[in-house]
């Protein structure tokens, strides 16, 4: 997660102008922003339950195929 505060010209960096509402200096229209707020947030949770299931530095047993 990254912060941009007032800094529009750093957020269009990352997200192109064109799916930004306009409260963001985007040209995807008005909207509210409660709704895009939680729309974000609902994502991030997605995003941290699918970071759960990265397993970094497992080993697997290896399979011998030789019996296939």
């Amino acid at each position: 997660f990254h912060l941009h505060g007032n800094n529009l010209e750093s957020l269009h960096e990352y997200f192109p102008a064109e799916i930004l509402p306009e409260q963001l200096g985007g040209s995807a229209g008005e909207t509210e922003f409660q709704e895009y707020h939680a729309s974000i947030l609902e994502r991030q949770k997605l995003g941290v339950k699918l970071s759960e299931f990265v397993y970094k530095g497992v080993q697997y047993p290896k399979v011998n195929t030789d019996s296939y």
